[in-house]
């Protein structure tokens, strides 16, 4: 008899440890599944938070060549965290205009800002400018001059339309962003 207690109480403390220990295996994988999902959830919040200071420009009739150049200072900012050949860059300067999607594979967190309806010299990507070019587009694309039918002249701020913003779709990062001048002609 004693001996039959002894097995009883021996057998279950293993089947109590064999349940804490699958107790353990699964809050494990819960926790686990939901730190993931945590993690997941904090790099599409951050992802978000970053292409928003570049969508909220979408579709906007009325910027100005001062939005455009923060934007381009902020491109300029993001790509000089990644080391990009001339190359790289020079890549975007075949599609940049249109409205089709530009899928580079090596230079896949590069950001371009383009104006176009501007002087022929000056339609490019201002994210490779340097400060004084910047400085000589504000001067340029700020305002213009205007003479009404009565021979009036006034000033008049010109505007830019932000035509298009294309994604990355590989990061799904903002990839670029396009400016048409509205009323500089």
């Amino acid at each position: 008899m004693e001996n039959a207690t002894k097995a009883l109480l021996m057998v279950s403390a293993v089947l109590i440890g064999v349940m804490i220990l699958a107790l353990g295996a699964y809050l494990f994988s819960v926790f686990g599944n939901t730190t993931g999902s945590i993690e997941a959830r904090i790099a599409q919040a951050q992802l978000d938070e970053f292409n928003s200071q570049f969508t909220k420009y979408d579709g906007q009739e009325d910027c100005t060549i001062h939005d455009i150049v923060s934007l381009a200072n902020l491109a300029k900012s993001s790509n000089q965290n990644y080391d990009y050949t001339d190359s790289d860059k020079l890549s975007y300067n075949s599609d940049w205009r249109s409205t089709k999607k530009i899928e580079n594979k090596s230079a896949p967190y590069y950001i371009y800002i383009g104006i176009c309806g501007v002087e022929s010299q000056d339609r490019k990507l201002i994210e490779t400018a340097n400060s004084t070019e910047l400085s000589n587009l504000i001067k340029k694309y700020s305002t213009k001059e205007v003479t009404d039918e009565n021979g009036k002249k006034s000033i008049e701020t010109i505007y830019f339309k932000c035509d298009n913003i294309t994604f990355n779709a590989i990061t799904k990062r903002v990839q670029g962003v396009v400016f048409t001048a509205r009323n500089y002609n």
